[in-house]
């Protein structure tokens, strides 16, 4: 990956993790002043913070069911 490529991750990144802290703001005049580019790059931030968190949480239920087979076996 060229340095080029790494700033872009790491500006991503940078975005997706203030989007997470943020949350979703309740603004009733939020569509007035819409700036497309800036919505669907925090769209593209908020999507991969789901897909980081369903796969933690995935990777949480594996080392679960990993326990409860060992423990199975030791019965």
């Amino acid at each position: 990956m060229d340095d080029e490529t790494k700033d872009y991750l790491k500006e991503f990144f940078k975005r997706c993790y203030s989007r997470l802290e943020m949350g979703e703001k309740g603004d009733g005049n939020r569509f007035e002043s819409l700036n497309l580019f800036e919505e669907i790059t925090d769209e593209l931030a908020d999507i991969s913070n789901y897909a980081f968190l369903q796969y933690v949480k995935l990777t949480k239920l594996k080392e679960k069911m990993k326990s409860l087979r060992v423990s199975r076996k030791e019965d």
